[in-house]
């Protein structure tokens, strides 16, 4: 065939959205031969760039005298989301959490070799609320309603800081040559 210029957009094992332009350069035995792309384009499509947080980090409230730590799932610069686990078959029978609810007083804690001290964010706001995929507890995505300008320094240098780490320790892309 003629060249022809075809656009492909993928979505990787990732979970990440992958584009690219190349060239058509020939059609046998039921296939369209193409150019190998000379860079694949990734897209990051949030405003606020969300990563998987560190194995042991935990955002830690107060709700009518009960003292909750949820295992945060992911984080960005405007949120987090985050696990109640159920350890046993009693605990946690219905969310002590309602949509919409505000929430006071939270300290975000990251393992000891990362931060020493909880950032602390004065609100937060339980945006969305769902049995989570083990059935052990719930996932709670929650978006940061007021944090101080100091705690809000101290967060996005955290998250760049461990962004950098991962971008560092990602894998080359493997499109099965």
């Amino acid at each position: 065939i003629d060249s022809c210029h075809l656009h492909f957009e993928f979505t990787g094992q990732d979970s990440i959205n992958y584009t690219f332009t190349t060239t058509g350069k020939k059609i046998g035995n039921k296939r369209i031969y193409v150019k190998y792309p000379r860079e694949v384009e990734r897209w990051q499509r949030r405003e606020l760039f969300r990563l998987n947080a560190p194995e042991g980090t935990k955002l830690c409230l107060t709700l009518d005298s009960v003292r909750y730590e949820l295992d945060v799932i992911d984080i960005s610069i405007g949120g987090t989301l985050a696990a109640l686990v159920r350890t046993n078959s009693r605990d946690v029978e219905m969310p002590p959490f309602t949509e919409a609810q505000i929430l006071k007083d939270i300290g975000l804690a990251f393992p000891s070799e990362i931060m020493r001290q909880p950032i602390q964010i004065d609100k937060l706001k339980l945006k969305r609320l769902k049995t989570n995929s083990e059935k052990t507890g719930y996932e709670m995505a929650f978006a940061f309603d007021q944090i101080s300008k100091g705690e809000q320094q101290r967060l996005t240098d955290i998250i760049y800081r461990l962004q950098r780490q991962a971008l560092r320790h990602r894998l080359p892309l493997d499109f099965g040559k």
